[in-house]
């Protein structure tokens, strides 16, 4: 059996922890525009909200291309439904009271309503502006670019769980 010193431990997380700002004096964060400078990845996914026996949800998930030094940055946003459309308007970057220091994009994952049928999808960046033409259906999303300029999907088609 190996007998491990405290002393050794204490090393070890000071290094390991070096490079780790955990409360980070230098928070980034934007207010109305410029969140998304470098581009905006979107993609749709369902998820089992409480367990695997529960109906999944359809999530938008929103990650920034731009990869951050803390892997726990958020991106904050206000969803605005209307019966045909599904405004997002970015808010800012934040990375909450502490940063994880494994690099990794800003994310987020809205929750999408789950009704059949065609929507607008409008995502905002200060004066930007991105339009897609959702439609859902219990099989699949599909996802039409209508007018984006800062904002992609990795793939115009999305199957759904049975």
């Amino acid at each position: 059996m190996i007998m491990i010193n405290h002393k050794c431990i204490i090393i070890i997380l000071i290094t390991l922890l070096q490079g780790c700002q955990l409360f980070e004096a230098d928070r980034r964060s934007y207010s109305e525009s410029g969140i998304a400078d470098e581009g905006l990845l979107i993609n749709f996914r369902e998820h089992h909200k409480d367990s695997k026996d529960s109906d999944p949800e359809l999530f938008l998930d929103l990650q920034t291309k731009e990869i951050f030094k803390c892997a726990n940055y958020r991106i904050d946003y206000k969803k605005r439904s209307k019966d045909t459309s599904i405004e997002i308007r970015l808010l800012g970057i934040d990375i909450g009271p502490f940063c994880l220091t494994a690099f990794g994009p800003a994310y987020a994952h809205i929750s999408f309503p789950d009704v059949a049928g065609k929507k607008e999808l409008v995502i905002m960046d200060g004066d930007l502006r991105d339009r897609y033409e959702i439609y859902i259906t219990d099989t699949r999303v599909d996802i039409t670019p209508i007018d984006v300029s800062f904002t992609e999907t990795g793939r115009t088609r999305y199957y759904r769980k049975p």
